[in-house]
């Protein structure tokens, strides 16, 4: 049977997810609350080690305080599960822009897969530096990584996928080098030579 989040949607095949609560509803320190609202781009439940993946996660202010995207203490985006990690790349995510009570956010980046095998979780809740943490944490997505070249997903890339393609232009010069060589055959045949130039010999 598909499972379900709280709402009654589908999940998708593979994810576990699970979601927590930190007192939502109550705004905390700094009259900061915060409920998660949906993945509106998630990961897929099986990864490759070292690859890219875009997420985007929304979240949406229900404290007393405007969530500041400059000063001090701005309020960011960070990593659960364990908290504060930097297992995907990165630990906090700036707000785009300043989000005032009522409104809504979505986070959008990009995440690099643990070189490391394994099983994770992928988890975020909001923070203000310098006050502390709140809200309703989003849901826990856990995700098995698989070594570079093993079953994953294809939505992802790889590192080196975004560096020149140093392989594909060599098979294309050995591609060019043999078709040079068979035109030079093509031309000598004729005149009675044996198949190839002396320069080809080697």
């Amino acid at each position: 049977m598909q499972p379900h989040d709280d709402a009654g949607r589908e999940l998708p095949t593979g994810a576990s997810r699970n979601r927590q609560s930190v007192a939502p509803s109550q705004p905390g320190r700094g009259g900061n609350a915060a409920v998660f609202v949906a993945w509106q781009q998630s990961l897929p439940a099986s990864l490759s080690a070292g690859r890219r993946y875009d997420v985007a996660v929304t979240m949406r202010n229900t404290g007393t305080t405007t969530w500041q995207a400059e000063g001090d203490q701005p309020h960011r985006l960070g990593s659960q599960h364990p908290r504060d990690n930097t297992q995907w790349g990165l630990g906090r995510i700036d707000v785009p822009a300043d989000v005032q009570p009522g409104a809504e956010v979505t986070f959008a980046f990009t995440v690099v897969a643990p070189e490391t095998p394994g099983r994770y979780h992928f988890q975020w809740q909001m923070t203000q530096d310098g006050v502390g943490w709140f809200g309703e944490l989003s849901e826990d997505v856990v995700v098995q990584v698989n070594r570079l070249g093993g079953p994953a997903s294809s939505s992802g890339s790889s590192i080196a996928d975004a560096a020149p393609g140093v392989d594909e232009h060599r098979r294309q010069a050995r591609r060019n080098m043999i078709s040079h060589r068979h035109l030079r055959y093509a031309i000598a045949r004729p005149l009675g030579r044996c198949g190839l130039l002396a320069s080809d010999r080697t």
